[in-house]
């Protein structure tokens, strides 16, 4: 089990995205503890073919589906994505949020230490 399942909703941010899965897979965690759930809403860029890019390297870490017609809003990507993870504590962010090497770390260790039922982080 992976310590982490981050669920990522996606739709036309191709302007980021790379960023952002980039910024998870450097976390000083180490990214073989992070499950990465992208759910892509549709999109009408390349966002859904960056995410398959990166499946095919990371096969075991990344999660890809995609809504067979637009939302029209985040949650219905992120109940989906709960449907997929299997990690220890569930993580959300948007395709335009980039993280800090150690952000992962810091709001584990909280998690395990405080016995927090959540966290928020800036």
């Amino acid at each position: 089990m992976k310590k982490i399942s981050i669920i990522i909703p996606i739709f036309n941010d191709s302007r980021y995205l790379n960023q952002c899965i980039d910024s998870i897979i450097k976390q000083s965690i180490g990214f073989e503890n992070i499950e990465v759930i992208l759910i892509d809403d549709n999109s009408t860029d390349n966002s859904y073919e960056i995410a398959q890019n990166y499946k095919k390297q990371f096969p075991d870490s990344f999660i890809i589906k995609r809504l067979e017609k637009n939302s029209g809003s985040g949650g219905k990507p992120r109940n989906v994505g709960i449907d997929y993870a299997t990690g220890k504590y569930l993580m959300f962010s948007d395709a335009d949020d980039f993280f800090d090497i150690n952000a992962f770390q810091v709001m584990y260790n909280a998690m395990e230490t405080k016995k927090a039922d959540f966290i928020i982080s800036n």
